[in-house]
């Protein structure tokens, strides 16, 4: 029996007898480019995360301080209302300023840190105590912001009652800018819920420090040398 060599019929086959090379297949051509885009997309992911880290350990710590005996404050859930005692007028505005003058600690703000501390943690030079030559007296700016809003207060009701101004007008004015810039430093980013165009629902949730922890801190480190609350109103 005589054979015969089959004639070649698959394209592979061909090619190699007529010696051209066969278009490779569109499906491994896509698989590479899916590599390289899906490499060049995580090589980027991972750049993007260090720039973010980087970013995050290159901004300034937000606590201004670590006093060792500073406590730590606590983050309490605050409930807003928009009519307090606080608003008393009238009648019951004798009741409303007291609530004001209890907001302040004894010593209305003012602390004394001993010099060692103030320098360990580089708190800028202030004033000494002159009842103790170790340490150096401070206010905290909350009791600041706090003085002006009371001399806000004061000026508007005796305005409202006498028809005429009772603090100085730079001061007021000054009170003012005052609790703009801490406003925009401390900004609320609560989603307060409203009840029409003008109109925010009553009782919504903050998220705040505890300032009654604040309050106490500050009462327990008064300075001696402190302003009394008739200055408050002044």
């Amino acid at each position: 029996m005589k054979y015969e060599a089959v004639p070649a019929t698959d394209e592979g086959e061909e090619g190699k007898v007529s010696g051209h090379t066969p278009e490779p297949c569109p499906r491994y051509m896509y698989s590479r480019e899916l590599l390289a885009t899906t490499s060049l997309l995580i090589v980027l992911l991972v750049l993007s995360n260090l720039g973010w880290i980087w970013v995050a350990l290159s901004r300034p710590s937000t606590s201004t301080h670590h006093l060792s005996n500073f406590p730590t404050i606590d983050m309490t859930h605050t409930t807003f209302y928009q009519d307090t005692p606080f608003n008393g007028e009238d009648e019951e505005k004798h009741h409303a300023d007291e609530l004001w003058k209890g907001l302040f600690p004894s010593g209305n703000g003012q602390v004394s840190i001993s010099n060692t501390e103030a320098s360990a943690n580089k708190l800028p030079d202030s004033i000494s105590d002159p009842d103790d030559g170790d340490k150096v007296m401070y206010v905290l700016a909350g009791y600041h912001n706090l003085h002006c809003l009371t001399i806000l207060r004061s000026a508007f009701f005796h305005y409202h009652v006498h028809g005429k101004e009772m603090s100085p007008w730079p001061h007021v004015v000054h009170c003012l800018d005052q609790i703009r810039q801490t406003l925009m430093c401390n900004f609320d980013m609560t989603f307060v819920p409203m009840t029409g165009p003008k109109e925010f629902k009553d009782g919504h949730e903050h998220v705040c420090k505890d300032y009654w922890q604040i309050h106490n801190w500050t009462s327990t480190y008064r300075s001696a040398y402190a302003p009394g609350d008739d200055d408050l109103d002044h």
